[in-house]
């Protein structure tokens, strides 16, 4: 099926939550498992409950029928039906009619009961499950007036019929040409059942938390159906304000309205820019501008920068503070309260996004050079997300402590867990981490390595006569069970070390340029010192070594930079500057970066971050780089001040063991990977805001402002 909207959406918000825009009366998916089929009807989201099944005949054909029904707050009744179709007894005409991506189709459902009229329905969505052949249909009833009464025993005529009057002519994937005649209608009647399930029982994920936070000391909450109205009136306020089409700019840390503002830009046909907050004002200027961004969603906490972003960045027309209001605000400058104010009155909204619509821009962290703005489409994000396996119940706690800027977060963390019905906790600060975990019970989290090590850190300094699940209550807050990293490679040790506190550390790999996943593993397939199996929708080759991408989930390109494109997108490839290799599993593995590989004068290649990983399981060795220096190489270390200070090491006694821990692993090494040169640094190295320490800076030690 076409993607259409965000992601086509079997995605945003649980349900399908924004594919569909204005006029749109249903969604155009869903999903259906163990008897549960997730719909959204303009917002009102439903978890249907197992049926009761009902065989019916048209033309020799049987069609299962499952019926249901809905009571609101108001007490109004929603009629649902959900048609299954075998394939297996549908000629080929008939089911390539049926799943026809091309052909509009309608139905209608008339009935009486307690002598009110219920009137008309609409198509809400259809599935094909590809292995079993099997057509879902949707339909639902609404009443023409609020009504008290349910549809239980009325009877219904329900019909389907294709718009298209004249033959319809498609080629098939196998070279097969359909010509269709007289099945553009199917009609069959049927009783709504008595016994149909309590409307009362079923419950409604639309008044499901969706996101909490800390106000204070106060546990903050917002609805699936809060979110989603939020959404509207932004995008529809974008709209009415004429910045439909345009590149619009957010700065700030994590908050249920940047999410908001990130999703109402992106369901029209507009494109994001998230920038990273914690970047100098005069980068964050150059951003803006070499983005083209006309307008800005702004955190409050850097209301300081907006003299110099009006003063610099002639393009931008307006700047909206991710808050409802703005106390004498300076020219140009407004809360979002007044945008969705302006969308909740305006009527028109905007259609749904093409496929390669640009929806949002990236900018890479810039570890080793000039940051480049990555182009990801609509279909670029549904694809990422839809291939992604991870599984979870509805309601699932995950806490969000990484980036929100970040693709990685983003659509990992927000988009991922709104496509699973989870509820996103919201981080306030990485000093707050633990904190937070006690506070919110995740079940789920996303963590860059670091953050895994400088945990661990903490669980092994503790008094060992506790016992590992009592620590583990106390520093993840008795839920977490899976930790999803990426970013750098992780030690297998550490997922050793965590699994004895039952929790499961899963790595993957990706960059922004795929959206951003390309391999992971999960707990039904997993290995460990792996990045896991790529994604259904990634084909993976090698090129001297290097790991080369093609898929649905690889970038348009970088935005204005062609040059760089053509580097790195070569014929539908994207070269990722990764060293790799493939074992008889199917499992990916990564053993350096290209860019970083030292070439020793011998001819030999290096990567030192096979050697940086080996040095960094040595206690007293707090971060680590491994340069090419005087042919050969220098490990510059930054002692791990938690064991210099429990030891009471001074500088000489720090560089003899670090010397000493050089020399033994010297021992099993080849002449050119031995460790020649030491330097002990005063300060941790400059890192960027990812937490990613910067290469081209590692020679610079100084303390950081």
């Amino acid at each position: 099926m076409k993607r259409t909207g965000l992601l086509a959406l079997s995605l945003v918000l649980m349900i399908i939550l924004l594919c569909s825009c204005s006029s749109s009366a249903g969604v155009t998916s869903g999903s259906k498992e163990d008897g549960v089929f997730y719909i959204d009807t303009e917002g009102r989201h439903t978890e249907m409950p197992k049926s009761l099944p009902y065989s019916l005949k048209y033309n020799g054909k049987e069609i299962t029928l499952d019926v249901y029904e809905v009571r609101s707050s108001d007490y109004a009744h929603t009629l649902f039906v959900v048609s299954t179709i075998d394939a297996a007894n549908l000629s080929d005409e008939e089911f390539h009619w049926l799943v026809a991506e091309d052909l509009e189709t309608s139905a209608y459902i008339t009935c009486e009961a307690n002598e009110y009229d219920f009137r008309g329905a609409y198509l809400l969505g259809k599935l094909q499950d590809a292995d079993s052949k099997q057509i879902t249909v949707v339909y639902i009833s609404s009443p023409s007036d609020h009504c008290r009464y349910s549809f239980a025993d009325s009877e219904v005529s329900f019909s389907v019929k294709c718009t298209q009057e004249e033959t319809f002519e498609k080629e098939s994937k196998e070279g097969k040409a359909y010509k269709l005649h007289n099945i553009n209608e199917l009609t069959y009647r049927f009783t709504v059942p008595s016994d149909i399930p309590d409307a009362e029982t079923i419950p409604d994920p639309l008044y499901s938390t969706i996101v909490k936070w800390l106000n204070k000391k106060e546990i903050m909450e917002r609805s699936y159906g809060e979110l989603m109205e939020n959404v509207v009136s932004t995008r529809k306020g974008l709209l009415a304000e004429g910045f439909e089409g345009k590149h619009i700019a957010l700065i700030g840390t994590s908050s249920v309205e940047w999410m908001e503002s990130y999703l109402g830009i992106i369901t029209g046909c507009t494109t994001a820019v998230p920038l990273d907050a914690a970047l100098p004002c005069e980068d964050l200027i150059d951003l803006l501008n070499r983005s083209d961004s006309v307008a800005l969603f702004l955190s409050p906490k850097l209301k300081p920068y907006l003299d110099a972003f009006l003063g610099n960045c002639p393009k931008l027309q307006k700047v909206w503070m991710l808050q409802e209001e703005v106390e004498d605000a300076p020219a140009k400058v407004y809360g979002i309260g007044e945008l969705r104010n302006a969308g909740k009155s305006a009527s028109a909204d905007s259609v749904c996004p093409d496929a390669e619509d640009i929806a949002t821009i990236i900018f890479t962290s810039g570890t080793t050079g000039k940051s480049k703005g990555v182009m990801l489409t609509q279909n670029n994000l549904a694809s990422n997300v839809e291939a992604v396996k991870i599984t979870a119940e509805p309601g699932t706690a995950m806490l969000s402590v990484l980036p929100i800027h970040h693709a990685f977060c983003l659509v990992m963390d927000w988009l991922k867990g709104f496509s699973l019905g989870a509820t996103l906790c919201i981080n306030d600060s990485l000093l707050h981490m633990v904190r937070n975990m006690s506070i919110f019970k995740p079940d789920i989290m996303l963590m860059v390595p670091m953050m895994i090590e400088t945990i661990y850190k903490r669980l092994a300094a503790a008094d060992s006569s506790i016992p590992k699940a009592v620590l583990a209550e106390k520093v993840f807050g008795g839920k977490l069970r899976i930790i999803f990293t990426g970013g750098a490679h992780l030690d297998p040790y550490y997922i050793d070390r965590f699994a004895e506190y039952g929790v499961e550390v899963l790595e993957g790999y990706g960059m922004s340029e795929c959206s951003p996943v390309i391999s992971n593993n999960t707990l039904e397939n997993n290995k460990k010192g792996s990045i896991g199996k790529p994604l259904e929708n990634a084909e993976i080759r090698f090129e001297n070594g290097e790991i080369l991408v093609k898929g649905s989930s690889v970038m348009k390109g970088y935005y204005q930079m062609p040059d760089e494109t053509a580097e790195t997108l070569k014929d539908g490839w994207l070269h990722t500057g990764d060293k790799g290799y493939m074992d008889e599993d199917g499992y990916l593995f990564i053993n350096g970066r290209v860019k970083n590989l030292i070439i020793l004068s011998n001819g030999e290649n290096v990567s030192p971050e096979e050697i940086e990983n080996k040095l960094a399981l040595n206690p007293l060795v707090g971060e680590v780089i491994v340069t090419g220096e005087d042919n050969g190489l220098t490990a510059r270390i930054y002692p791990e001040q938690a064991v210099v200070e429990a030891k009471a090491l001074d500088a000489e006694a720090i560089q003899a063991q670090l010397q000493a821990f050089l020399d033994e692993y010297n021992r099993n090494q080849p002449t050119y990977r031995r460790i020649t040169g030491l330097v002990v640094r005063k300060n941790p190295f400059i890192r960027n805001t990812t937490k990613k320490i910067r290469r081209q800076d590692v020679l610079i030690d100084e303390p950081l402002e």
